[in-house]
């Protein structure tokens, strides 16, 4: 999602809001790396040997309900911790493996 962003701004509204129609065919082979990581993903939690809550087959209605009463039942955290100092962009990017262009990148340039 964050090279979609970078590539285009406006690519996740898009594809999430965007006319159907007017988005690119999605190929065989993406669907393929779909099904395999889903495969992966199942067979992951299985080993893990951890309660697992699959809301796959849930409208998004129902699955927004699922999650809350998860939560509430302590089968889902809240938040999920993360081995860094902070939350901010740039930690956050580095540590999912993105690298900035600019060597040290600040919004404090685009301020006047």
């Amino acid at each position: 999602m964050l090279y979609n962003c970078i590539k285009c701004p406006h690519r996740l509204t898009l594809d999430l809001f965007g006319d159907y129609l007017k988005q690119d065919r999605i190929s065989a082979f993406v669907k393929m790396l779909w099904e395999k990581g889903i495969d992966f993903e199942k067979q992951v939690i299985k080993d893990l040997k951890v309660v697992f809550l699959d809301l796959s087959a849930c409208s998004d209605v129902k699955k927004e309900k699922r999650t809350r009463e998860a939560i509430s039942h302590g089968v889902v955290k809240k938040k999920t911790g993360w081995s860094i100092n902070d939350y901010s962009i740039k930690n956050l990017a580095s540590y999912l493996g993105f690298h900035w262009r600019n060597k040290s990148p600040s919004g404090a340039e685009f301020i006047e």
